[in-house]
């Protein structure tokens, strides 16, 4: 540290003499803090910029001065703006082009609008990925139009980095572009968010309708951005905002989902959760939205047969819509005629289990299971003996596990169905009845002259108990490839730890499938044999052994195979290094956080993209630290951020540790981070940061202070405003008294 402050020293010095040329020199200097020192004085330094533009032209192997030079170029006082929109011509380097929209992005500069929207619709995807960040930085009318164009394009380098700042855009064009994203598991999330900026009533009901969603974290991404709009609409238009009641329309059904992914939620989301539950005062909503699934197409009754409430009053229209043209909606029908609990419905659901949709007869069969009953039991033995295949596989479903006192016969007697799939579901049906003599027909499957018999009855099997064990066994000698295959697996999952030989046996086997499956299983047998196969494994020229080997050895869980693990973190093949990642991530050891970090900076993007959302949920102050690094970083600053905010061990320590030395910029954003966390260690890292030497950790802590009611708080608050040698933190604390 003494050493660094003696080269700010330095740098201070030069930029007081205008020595333009050394602080050129200086971009590449190890530490970050001198570095932002150096872009700090060549940014008050107009004439720097013809210097500055020239490192972008010239070699561009030194990543730390290049973005030393970028953030030199944002906040310089010179002409910048005409210098690098010259940089934007196609007779430009992509990675120069990607630099130059950057810049001009964050400052802002209108006048680039046209050439980055030329440059959004070309073929490099770094390049437009840059351009369509800039022209959201930018705003206006015709960054809109581009912004929506990038949105439409579906297009993943385009449509994502323009959702955000189409939403925070105010404009009421960005809207329909952004709910229709809300339909694609792909950009949804960020939709919705996007439509939490928006302060536009018309995004309240598309977002309502995700309130039901079976992703969670889809479910509370939609609360944020309901809450985030009605705070941005009246701060915007200085209005109540009046679509409350429209959340009012989903209440018992959207309640009950709120509620459930508010249990493992953290304190802030809690929060947000607990305001729209608030707006759910109105029950009576749930009529007109019935009306509407009465007469509504397709696409209506999908998104509202998940929002009403199921009641004896919506079983008629529910049952009208197992007959819709849309397979969804018929499926979508079935789960809700099953939560109203009447049997009736049970002749209607049968008509739909030999749907030509599979997703649709499953969900059919699932209803009936639900409903059981006398009249389910009937009419699954009716269908027993139906001509069509579809249906009768279906029944034989439903009578296995409604646990008949006809299901043995039945099931036994269809083992010998000339229809394989028929067959199969027999055989898989014996393992849920779970009685002696079912267990028994399954070994005597096993002994099949037919292989799918006997494959059936392995996988069979391994629903079953230990007792399996030699029938599993013996299918790993089977001349059948499939039947091996579902042995292998089955004496794993039953964790038959005797047949360990065995399955060891069959890591040559001339078949892929059982070659991984036996992998896969010694993993989970191996005990302190395993890291050796595994060695071998990893070196398999098969690249599908390879992936199971190298995430086996992650499973297993020992400390023979930590070494592997970070060899093939290091290893040539592309893949191998991807799954060495996935299966370190299991390890909260410091060599292993070293191994990710590494892969931060790996020539493989997926690679690189891979090791950095690892280390965004990872535990330790490495991690906490490389975050706090990335702070500077424009391209992983906003993940850095959310990160930090993530309840991790060691999360707190690192912060505390890097508010020593940060600088204005990064000291409101880490005690922001402390603040998310809300716990008693980060709010005491708060407390502790009013006394650090740096006084722009001060600054920061005193003003998230002042919000705070303790006691403690106001204590430190009163003795910083009697002793802080700094105004600005006395200052602070007398503002936060009043």
């Amino acid at each position: 540290m003494p050493d660094e402050l003696a080269r700010i020293d330095e740098v201070s010095c030069l930029a007081r003499a205008g020595a333009v040329e050394e602080l050129m020199g200086r971009l590449s200097d190890p530490s970050w803090l001198v570095r932002r020192a150096v872009v700090a004085s060549l940014a008050r330094v107009g004439s720097s910029v013809d210097l500055l533009c020239a490192v972008l032209l010239g070699e561009r192997t030194d990543e730390t001065r290049l973005a030393a030079v970028v953030e030199a170029l944002c906040g310089s006082i010179g002409d910048v703006d005409d210098a690098v929109l010259r940089l934007l011509g196609d007779e430009q380097s992509p990675a120069v082009q990607s630099d130059a929209a950057q810049i001009l992005g964050r400052r802002r500069c209108a006048r680039a609008i046209p050439r980055l929207t030329r440059l959004m619709a070309g073929d490099d995807d770094n390049v437009a990925t840059a351009a369509v960040e800039a022209l959201g930085r930018i705003g206006g009318g015709g960054a809109v139009d581009a912004l929506i164009t990038a949105v439409e394009s579906r297009s993943f380098f385009r449509t994502f980095p323009a959702i955000l700042p189409l939403g925070r855009s105010n404009d009421p064009r960005a809207i329909p572009p952004l709910v229709a994203l809300l339909a694609s598991p792909r950009y949804a999330t960020e939709a919705a968010e996007a439509l939490g900026h928006s302060a536009h009533p018309a995004a309240t009901l598309p977002l309502v309708a995700l309130l039901v969603d079976e992703d969670d974290a889809l479910v509370r991404a939609a609360v944020r951005a309901l809450t985030r709009l009605r705070i941005s609409h009246e701060a915007r238009f200085d209005e109540a905002f009046r679509e409350g009641t429209s959340v009012a329309a989903f209440a018992a059904t959207a309640r009950a989902r709120l509620q459930a992914c508010g249990r493992d939620a953290r304190a802030d989301d809690r929060g947000t959760l607990s305001i729209v539950l608030g707006w759910m005062a109105d029950e009576a909503a749930n009529d007109a939205l019935l009306e509407a699934l009465r007469d509504g197409d397709s696409a209506q009754r999908l998104r509202l047969l998940a929002l009403i409430e199921p009641t004896a009053a919506c079983l008629p229209i529910f049952v009208a819509c197992l007959a819709d043209a849309d397979a969804r909606v018929r499926a979508h029908a079935c789960r809700a005629v099953a939560k109203v609990g009447d049997t009736s419905v049970v002749p209607a659901l049968f008509a739909l289990i030999g749907d030509t949709n599979a997703y649709v007869s499953q969900a059919s069969i699932a209803a009936v299971e639900a409903l059981r009953g006398d009249e389910s039991r009937a009419l699954a033995l009716e269908a027993a003996a139906s001509p069509d295949p579809t249906r009768r596989r279906a029944a034989l479903q439903i009578i296995s596990r409604l646990g008949s006192a006809e299901a043995f016969d039945l099931l036994t007697a269809a083992m010998s169905d000339p229809n394989a799939r028929i067959r199969d579901t027999a055989i898989a049906g014996l393992a849920s009845l779970g009685a002696p003599r079912a267990f028994a027909a399954l070994l005597e499957a096993s002994r099949s002259p037919t292989a799918g018999a006997r494959a059936a009855a392995m996988r069979a099997l391994g629903r079953t108990t230990g007792a399996a064990a030699v029938a599993l066994r013996a299918g790993l000698r089977d001349e059948d490839a499939w039947v091996r295959y579902y042995a292998c697996q089955a004496l794993g999952n039953l964790a038959i730890f005797e047949a360990l030989d065995d399955v060891i046996g069959l890591i040559d086997d001339p078949a892929g499938q059982v070659r991984v499956a036996a992998i896969e299983a010694i993993a989970k047998l191996g005990e302190g044999r395993c890291t050796a196969v595994m060695d071998t494994a990893c070196r398999s020229t098969d690249p599908d052994i390879r992936r199971v080997a190298i995430l086996g050895l992650g499973a297993c869980d020992r400390i023979e195979a930590l070494p592997l693990l970070l060899r093939e973190a290091q290893s040539e093949d592309d893949a191998s290094r991807l799954y060495a990642l996935s299966a370190l991530a299991e390890n909260d050891g410091d060599q292993a956080t070293e191994a990710l970090l590494r892969a931060t900076v790996d020539p493989v993007v997926m690679v690189q993209s891979a090791a950095v959302a690892l280390l965004q949920v990872r535990p330790g102050a490495s991690a906490t630290k490389w975050l706090v690094e990335q702070l500077g970083d424009p391209r992983r600053r906003d993940d850095a951020r959310v990160a930090l905010g993530q309840t991790a061990s060691g999360r707190v320590e690192g912060i505390a540790l890097a508010l020593r030395g940060a600088d204005s910029s990064l000291t409101p954003v880490l005690i922001g981070a402390l603040t998310t966390l809300a716990s008693s260690e980060s709010l005491a890292a708060i407390d502790a940061a009013l006394t650090l030497e740096n006084v722009h950790a001060r600054r920061s802590a005193a003003r998230v202070l002042t919000a705070s009611e303790t006691r403690d708080a106001r204590a430190l608050l009163d003795r910083a405003e009697l002793e802080d040698p700094d105004d600005e933190v006395r200052r602070i604390c007398a503002a936060g008294r009043r």
